[in-house]
């Protein structure tokens, strides 16, 4: 049996299983493929987003929240008053705020 279903993207994935722990899978890239497949009136699932769990989207945010922890050589730059790294401190800070503002909603 073969079972077909939209990505996110709009491509056409199948599954085919051959045993219990045996599959093939991919992906029909050829519009012509994919159109033919479609008109011939196989049923093909829409793509469904993994749902989160809270634990792993607080995780991911946190995980956000790090990465934008600014450079040793920006804070220093923008000691010496380097207005690009000033700037870059800013935004850094700003993003900061969205985030922590997402991480206390979840």
């Amino acid at each position: 049996m073969i079972e077909y279903y939209y990505d996110k993207n709009g491509l056409i994935h199948f599954v085919e299983k051959h045993s219990e722990n045996k599959q093939t899978s991919g992906i029909i890239r050829d519009k012509n493929n994919a159109d033919k497949l479609i008109d011939s009136g196989v049923e093909i699932a829409p793509y469904v987003e993994p749902v989160k769990t809270a634990e792993q989207l607080k995780s991911e945010v946190e995980q956000e929240l790090k990465s934008l922890d600014a450079s040793s050589r920006t804070l220093s730059n923008a000691l010496l008053g380097d207005q690009w790294a000033i700037d870059e401190l800013k935004r850094l800070e700003a993003e900061k705020v969205i985030l922590r503002d997402k991480l206390q909603a979840l």
